[in-house]
């Protein structure tokens, strides 16, 4: 395997790859009832699942179905199975937070990071800010330490094309209420 996958613990016993675990976490948070039958498993421990169900296949005694460990989203960190409280919820309010139930085992759910609309969302946030914080820092620096009040216009037309408002060089009110939401947006 070429990289390295970075489990964090859902309940005192159940893992799963870092962004699964914290949709979880958000969910629980939301109203998702407790309860996991199983998460993250090793390659070897889905093998044994599979040799079960493949003897099971055979004659043997009943078994679940089991994915190959190269075709397992338990192992990979992305699964869950649940009971029936957890297993309602997640119908109803899973997709938004990225989980699918599995079209063949009811009690099976697959997080797909790209349909977390949740993280999505906060991602987004996060990045608005990240660039307002940078747009704020540049106009900063044009305007030096007196700030708008500076006697030089030509840093406050530099200042205003940054931040996107007419440029006339002075602090009008479309200036300043363009310098307070971006500056709330920086925070």
């Amino acid at each position: 395997m070429g990289s390295t996958m970075t489990l964090s613990f859902i309940t005192l016993t159940n893992r799963l790859r870092s962004d699964a675990a914290a949709s979880y976490k958000r969910m629980r948070a939301q109203g998702l009832p407790a309860g996991i039958t199983s998460a993250y498993r090793s390659a070897e421990a889905q093998q044994v699942l599979r040799n079960k169900y493949i003897a099971y296949l055979n004659g043997g005694p009943y078994a679940n179905f089991a994915l190959p460990p190269s075709q397992s989203n338990h192992v990979k960190g992305i699964a869950i199975d649940v009971p029936m409280g957890p297993e309602g919820w997640l119908k109803e309010h899973g997709a938004h937070n990225g989980w699918t139930e599995d079209a063949n085992e009811h009690w099976h759910f697959n997080y797909n990071p790209n349909h977390d609309q949740v993280a999505i969302a906060l991602a987004k946030a996060a990045e608005e800010r990240r660039v307002a914080q940078v747009k704020v820092a540049r106009i900063k620096k044009v305007l030096g330490l007196r700030g708008w009040y500076t006697s030089n216009r030509t840093n406050r037309e530099t200042a205003q094309t940054l931040l996107g408002v007419p440029v006339d060089g002075v602090y009008g009110p479309k200036t300043q209420a363009a310098w307070a939401a971006l500056e709330k947006a920086a925070k």
